[in-house]
């Protein structure tokens, strides 16, 4: 599941997406919106919009009426949205991916990618910007270390973390639990130790496994 999001603003990005992922983009929001009010699973795009039901209710509805201005009817889901927008509280403050450029521009890399001739505006984004090198898009619930993929991934706010790697095909995080690939230390002044960089996300949505 994915919100396309190539840009900050909901009514200007249903307007720049094709009739067929503009209707597919009005289901994955309803279909988002119950898992994120019934039971939020480690999907990325749920961890993505947890505790945002309002906000995702709106991202839908501009989808919705941007659907409805090009087949002139209303669509089905819209009363649902519009329910959602009163009965859910807003946010004190928007999430803090909205307006990060590495999400919205994955996103329109992505979009152009899928149909080069319809998202022509995009080409300038051709240099992806991946979270990790599993993922087709920089996703704001990933925690993953940076350096295992050519394009880096940059943060507002990291942390370093020194973690003693065995010879072992793996290294358990103790703090954390996750267990990632492990790989020869880069050693200097005799120490054994990699120090891995991690961005500032709360949890991991676990996409890099699948």
């Amino acid at each position: 599941m994915i919100t396309f999001l190539p840009y900050p603003d909901f009514k200007q990005s249903a307007k720049v997406l094709d009739n067929v992922r503009l209707q597919s983009q009005v289901l994955e929001a309803k279909i988002l919106l119950d898992a994120v009010l019934a039971n939020p699973t480690n999907q990325p795009a749920v961890q993505m919009w947890k505790g945002y039901p309002r906000l995702l209710a709106e991202y839908g509805a501009e989808m919705a009426i941007e659907w409805g201005r090009r087949f002139n009817k209303r669509h089905e889901y819209m009363a649902l949205f519009l329910r959602h927008m009163e009965e859910q509280r807003r946010a004190l403050h928007p999430p803090s991916w909205l307006g990060r450029e590495q999400l919205h521009s994955s996103h329109r890399a992505r979009l152009h990618e899928k149909d080069p001739v319809h998202y022509a505006l995009f080409a300038e984004d051709k240099v992806k910007i991946f979270c990790c090198p599993g993922c087709a898009y920089w996703w704001p619930t990933h925690r993953m270390p940076q350096g295992r993929s050519t394009r880096s991934v940059s943060s507002t706010r990291r942390t370093n973390r020194t973690v003693r790697s065995p010879r072992t095909r793996r290294t358990t995080l103790a703090r954390t639990g996750r267990s990632v690939p492990s790989r020869s230390p880069r050693r200097s002044g005799g120490s054994s130790a990699t120090t891995w960089t991690w961005t500032d996300s709360t949890r991991s949505c676990g996409a890099c496994r699948r």
